[in-house]
């Protein structure tokens, strides 16, 4: 065999090699919306610096999502879109109850790890920016938006299962890496160390997914 059939061989090889791996591979795009359990979650508490009990809230993501899979057990996805944040929060006489909703454009970056077709994990960053931040107490509404952050990253771990070829469901859990607040704004006055309290959102998800397209 000479030698130029053998390099034509081996081209011939990897061609085949390359094709029957982008076959095996395949591009899924939708939408996603999402029931969240949100709530605010701080460091080194003391009930002596706290003005306000803190309690969960209700709320939602509308997403789009382009998901990535190699032939393999491994693909990626990205997943921008609006999320509510927040919680409620009591004076400790418990006559005064206000509710802290904040919303972000979130773009969560996922590696995706298949056990099989149907199950995988996802773990990644998810980058948020805040659009618009309210403190609601009964008919009244204050924006507080210049008191917070606006740039926050998060840390985002997921178990999704594919229910079939349009639809999958995904239980989730968020927890900031970066602060809130520019000042902690949950304590009785400005005498206590903000440095001494960190804020952080996190909340709880269950997302289904609707696959619009499966490109294989």
């Amino acid at each position: 065999m000479s030698v130029k059939t053998k390099i034509i061989g081996t081209v011939t090889a990897l061609l085949l090699f390359l094709s029957a791996n982008l076959f095996a591979q395949h591009i899924e795009m939708g939408f996603a919306a999402g029931f969240d359990i949100a709530d605010l979650h701080y460091t080194n508490p003391s009930e002596a610096h706290f003005l306000y009990h803190i309690s969960p809230t209700a709320a939602y993501n509308l997403n789009g999502f382009l998901s990535y899979r190699n032939n393999g057990f491994w693909g990626f996805s990205v997943e921008p879109g609006i999320i509510g944040k927040g919680w409620n929060q009591s004076l400790e006489a418990g006559n005064t109850k206000n509710k802290i909703r904040l919303y972000y454009f979130q773009l969560p970056v996922l590696s995706d790890f298949y056990l099989s077709n149907k199950l995988y994990f996802s773990i990644g960053p998810e980058m948020n920016y805040l659009l618009h931040a309210r403190n609601k107490h009964e008919s009244v509404s204050q924006n507080i938006a210049e008191y917070l952050n606006k740039f926050e990253l998060s840390g985002l771990a997921a178990i999704n299962y594919n229910i079939n070829e349009v639809f999958t469901v995904s239980f989730r859990y968020s927890h900031g890496v970066t602060e809130i607040a520019k000042n902690t704004l949950w304590v009785y006055s400005e005498t206590d160390n903000p440095n001494e309290i960190k804020d952080y959102n996190q909340y709880f998800q269950l997302l289904i997914k609707i696959k619009l397209k499966n490109r294989r």
